[in-house]
């Protein structure tokens, strides 16, 4: 059955002559694409499974990719069929047996087996016993497979210091949540023995978290040492299966029969691709410690409510459309298994990473670098460069120009979940403002500022050392304090924020008046201001507008273009400043490129009286914490 409106809108398109990205309206809200879906419609429902994901956000208005290309198979109404299972098996098969990139030399050591395991027992005894073992204390040569999934508000049975013992003679199965439950069950299913889920591996309560500071710190060597990841990626916590009942007509192909008179026919429905469109909406997708644990995973098995889906380095495919083997599919998985240990193919690698990861959540903000501190790892492993607090010393004078982009949620929101991270900062530290880690940022999109090429354009900065004080011997990991000093011209500022919030997600957030030596800066374009947090102090009104600082870190002149640090003072005594953002001024700002340096570059009054550590030849030394 098809609806009129899918027969007046997509079987009325002359397919033969239209091309690649021909938009057509389809129904006008949420509600009447619901109502048709649960009528019947194969159109509607095929749409509704493609973006279930972003149809449950609160909105009428949504861009649906239709593809029609390839020919998807036809799936079984559980995803923990034999069928199903058959599938991933081959899958996993397939990919030991030919795949060379995703099976590079094993270690030898017990050192790639995580501390504790799941041992599910044989995997042709259903019945066995599941038990908590110690990997040291036993000589495991079987692989393992990890879990990834979404915590969730839900109560469940953790590992503690009070029942680790238990554990070890067995653990209750029964007192499982469901998603547990059904892990161990693949785990059989696919052949293998041994399994490591973080809450029953990692001791939850009872020892004020030193279990957790010892282990949080070897995630690189679980997930990348991994057989395969499972992932759940639509069971919002741990009380939720892994599998589904489906709609098998979403991705079944349906003959629908175009009645209209410039549709008359018969027409093959069918979706492609949509889940992996659906997985970069799902929910486990937006958390921040499962970013790191699909980045690492050589192999990813993902379940989703409509079908599953496989990930490695030479492959990324699904159940629906397994005819589609996408050999070059560019992923966290590709990108971080494959990458070369050259200096630019990895800077530019981990700022794809940190643009990524800026977006997801965490429970506690002061995670943002812990969760991920095992991609550094490896990344250090791979080049030698010295990490510092998410950005890297031998670039971080370039590092340091990372700005947020604000592109997905409105002004209060984003501004309540930045809230929430100055809150927690309160009680336990995060990071240096300099750094992207940083509290007061949110769910904002981390990105560098593009074009600073030190081939292109002259350093204005230097830094001079950085300080930074860990919670445990882990570098990467949690940190107690941090600072670093740099030398650059110190100059005096004043904004004043005079346009409401962008929509534009590339430019600036509002529109700026600049002040410089108590001058308005008159330019033929917006200077563009980037400020880190929306709660950053309001800069409304002339009254309130108080002076802040810039500092010219970069310079093109080809065109010409001058970044800078914004910054507020600290301690006035000290020379202690706060980043507060970046700006950027270029040659399409002006009416005289000649003007430029004079007015931002040139000496100020008085400018050897700003606060700082020392002053020489016209630069300050500060301290930026």
């Amino acid at each position: 059955m098809v609806c009129g409106v899918c027969q007046s809108s997509i079987l009325s398109m002359d397919f033969a002559n239209e091309n690649m990205g021909t938009e057509a309206s389809h129904h006008p809200s949420l509600e009447s694409l619901r109502r048709s879906m649960e009528a019947g419609c194969h159109i509607c429902t095929t749409f509704w499974a493609l973006h279930s994901s972003k149809l449950r956000k609160p909105s009428d208005d949504a861009d649906i990719e239709w593809d029609s290309a390839f020919q998807p198979k036809e799936l079984s109404r559980r995803t923990d069929s034999e069928s199903t299972f058959s599938i991933a098996k081959q899958w996993i098969d397939r990919c030991f047996n030919e795949h060379k990139k995703c099976n590079p030399p094993l270690q030898k050591d017990a050192a790639r087996f995580p501390t504790r395991l799941l041992d599910c027992g044989h995997p042709d005894d259903p019945a066995a016993l599941v038990r908590l073992v110690i990997s040291a204390e036993r000589t495991i040569r079987e692989p393992f497979m990890t879990l990834s999934h979404c915590w969730g508000s839900a109560d469940c049975l953790v590992l503690t210091t009070d029942n680790i013992d238990a554990f070890r003679r067995e653990i209750p199965t029964e007192q499982l949540p469901q998603l547990y439950r059904d892990a161990i069950s693949t785990t059989r299913r696919l052949g293998v023995r041994y399994l490591w889920i973080d809450s029953l591996c990692i001791i939850q309560r009872g020892d004020e978290k030193a279990d957790w500071l010892v282990e949080s710190t070897l995630m690189d060597q679980v997930y990348s040492n991994s057989y395969c990841n499972i992932a759940a990626v639509d069971a919002p916590d741990a009380n939720h299966s892994l599998f589904a009942t489906r709609n098998t007509k979403a991705f079944t192909p349906q003959i629908v029969q175009g009645t209209y008179d410039a549709s008359v026919g018969e027409y093959k429905v069918s979706a492609f691709q949509g889940f992996m469109q659906h997985l970069n909406d799902s929910a486990i997708n937006s958390r921040g410690w499962v970013f790191q644990e699909r980045t690492l995973s050589p192999r990813v098995l993902y379940f989703g409510e409509w079908q599953i889906a496989w990930e490695c380095c030479s492959r990324q495919t699904t159940e629906g459309f397994e005819s589609f083997d996408n050999h070059e599919a560019y992923s966290n998985v590709v990108t971080f298994h494959l990458m070369e240990p050259d200096t630019a193919g990895y800077r530019l690698s981990w700022w794809n990473f940190v643009d990524k990861y800026s977006t997801c959540a965490l429970t506690f903000p002061q995670d943002r670098l812990l969760a991920m501190s095992a991609i550094a790892k490896r990344i250090r492993a791979f080049t030698g460069d010295e990490y510092v607090a998410g950005l890297w010393r031998s670039t971080l004078e370039q590092d340091l120009m990372w700005r947020t982009v604000r592109e997905r949620e409105a002004p209060e929101t984003f501004t309540s979940s930045a809230k929430r991270e100055e809150d927690a900062a309160r009680s336990s530290y995060i990071a240096p403002s300099w750094s992207w880690a940083g509290p007061g940022k949110g769910t904002s999109r981390v990105v560098r500022h593009r074009y600073i090429d030190l081939d292109s354009t002259d350093a204005l900065c230097n830094v001079h050392d950085v300080h930074l004080e860990y919670v445990t011997g882990d570098t990467t990991g949690l940190l107690k304090s941090g600072y670093l000093r740099l030398w650059g011209q110190l100059r005096r500022v004043e904004l004043l924020r005079t346009g409401p919030f962008s929509e534009d997600k590339w430019m600036k957030v509002y529109k700026w008046k600049i002040y410089i030596g108590g001058e308005l800066v008159e330019t033929m374009s917006p200077i563009e201001v980037y400020l880190d947090s929306p709660t950053t102090t309001a800069f409304d009104s002339q009254d309130t507008a108080t002076t802040r600082y810039y500092l010219p870190t970069f310079k093109s002149t080809s065109p010409w273009t001058l970044w800078m640090l914004l910054l507020e003072v600290h301690n006035s005594q000290k020379g202690i400043y706060r980043r507060i953002g970046t700006m950027k001024v270029s040659k399409y700002s002006w009416k005289d490129v000649d003007e430029m340096d004079p007015r931002f570059l040139a000496a100020q009054e008085d400018e050897d009286l700003l606060a700082c550590e020392e002053y020489r030849d016209g630069k300050h030394l500060i301290r930026i914490i």
